[in-house]
């Protein structure tokens, strides 16, 4: 991407910020379908500058993958849309997939609905949940491989499959040995000869798995969205006056233990700014210092009251005449 000129931002093995998506991608995907052989025997030749000393007889190595891992990273337009987003998709992963669900995940053949599976897998399926330094895993794990989640960097969502025994697989190739054959439902190869088909099987796996998580319904209480909000217009007035790396103050949601609507949070003061009482007015729910209490100031019976849901009721503060 140097030599491409596009610019980013790096963390660790993720990128967080690219400023050309369309044309990263396009160097991403090349790499899948380079010939790794001639890159690989490059390798190494440098590795071992004696081979040709030590061995007259050049045979040609035969690369494989052991294990692989393929990362769809998807990146948001704040970090904070991610944060209060994450701790659902975690639980809904925790809690509703089933095994039948991770094996559908990894490629193996399922029931026409979907709640069950042929009986030829005799493996074990699980799922694992933990908390790493570059953030929480969920991890479903079978007997070919497993697919994960992250919440790299606090910034970056990482679905990730690792393939370990392929031989399951069943892609589109040609016969070994006849390249110009005719294609056919065959088993995936451990060469690097099929590595642009391994990284197909793996899309397919994590397209899999987010489509499920899809299905998680996101809500954000008041507190939440206003303070997205005063962050967009934080940063759309900082564009504004030209200031555009100008990074905001971020406004933290609140704590899962505090509801968005209770005093003293400033939420409501902020939404509802108190109203300093005109001269002659009373505010409604609030007695005339100079009646007696419970009555008019003329006597003629009891001040008519209204209740107030809200938590701070000088914050919903009505006029009457």
């Amino acid at each position: 991407m140097d030599d491409a000129g596009i610019d980013y931002l790096r963390k660790d093995n993720c990128f967080v910020r690219v400023s050309d998506l369309a044309k990263a991608q396009e160097l991403l995907t090349a790499q899948v379908h380079a010939n790794w052989p001639v890159l690989l025997e490059e390798l190494a030749r440098r590795s071992n500058p004696l081979e040709e000393t030590l061995l007259p007889l050049q045979v040609p190595y035969y690369w494989a993958v052991q294990q692989s891992e393929w990362a769809a990273d998807v990146l948001f337009q704040w970090p904070e849309q991610l944060q209060s987003a994450y701790p659902l998709l975690v639980r809904h992963a925790m809690e509703h997939f089933h095994s039948r669900d991770v094996l559908r995940f990894l490629g193996h053949r399922t029931t026409a609905k979907g709640t069950g599976i042929y009986a030829n897998y005799s493996g074990e399926a699980s799922s694992h949940l933990k908390e790493r330094p570059e953030g929480v895993r969920v991890r479903h794990s079978a007997a070919n491989g497993e697919c994960k989640m992250y919440d790299k960097e606090g910034e970056i969502l990482r679905p990730e499959a690792t393939l370990t025994k392929v031989s399951g697989f069943r892609v589109e190739r040609t016969k070994e040995g006849d390249e110009q054959g005719k294609k056919d439902r065959r088993s995936l190869r451990k060469g690097v000869v099929d590595m642009a088909l391994r990284a197909e099987v793996s899309q397919r796996i994590a397209d899999r798995y987010m489509d499920a998580l899809a299905s998680v319904t996101i809500s954000e209480t008041l507190a939440e969205q206003w303070s997205r909000d005063r962050v967009e217009w934080q940063r759309m007035a900082a564009k504004r006056n030209g200031a555009e790396n100008l990074t905001p103050p971020v406004c933290a949601p609140p704590s899962h233990k505090t509801h968005p609507a209770t005093a003293g949070n400033g939420l409501q003061t902020s939404i509802f700014p108190p109203l300093s009482v005109p001269p002659g007015r009373t505010p409604r729910g609030v007695r005339n210092p100079a009646s007696a209490p419970g009555t008019r100031p003329d006597g003629r019976g009891r001040v008519g009251r209204r209740r107030c849901n809200l938590p701070d009721p000088a914050s919903a503060i009505r006029w009457r005449r």
